[in-house]
């Protein structure tokens, strides 16, 4: 069953493509596949309609033209995010950032 997963996983990190399905419908699996998301060179000059259509509406709530953000995990008191920065309506760059979690 670990193997099918892993295997799945795998096949997903190393497509040309990403699926919406799989990051807006299973957040609790973004973690397993944040970095390569960073490290993807083909998100870079995106529109935000193509990265909406890959990762969904921005869902920092804050309606930022220059920064879109995605929620990936909390851990140890640090909650993790997706970062899409924009210029002229195209990805210039993508992060993954933490910041303190306040209680």
């Amino acid at each position: 069953m670990f193997l099918v997963f892993l295997w799945k996983m795998m096949k997903f990190l190393f497509s040309d493509s990403l699926q919406r399905i799989n990051w807006e419908h299973h957040p609790k699996l973004r973690k397993y596949y944040i970095h390569e998301v960073v490290r993807n060179m083909h998100l870079l000059g995106k529109s935000k309609s193509e990265i909406e259509s890959l990762f969904g509406i921005d869902e920092s709530g804050k309606h930022l033209t220059c920064s879109w953000s995605y929620y990936i995990e909390t851990r140890k008191k640090m909650k993790y995010y997706l970062i899409f920065d924009f210029k002229d309506d195209q990805v210039i760059k993508v992060r993954y950032k933490f910041k303190k979690k306040y209680h």
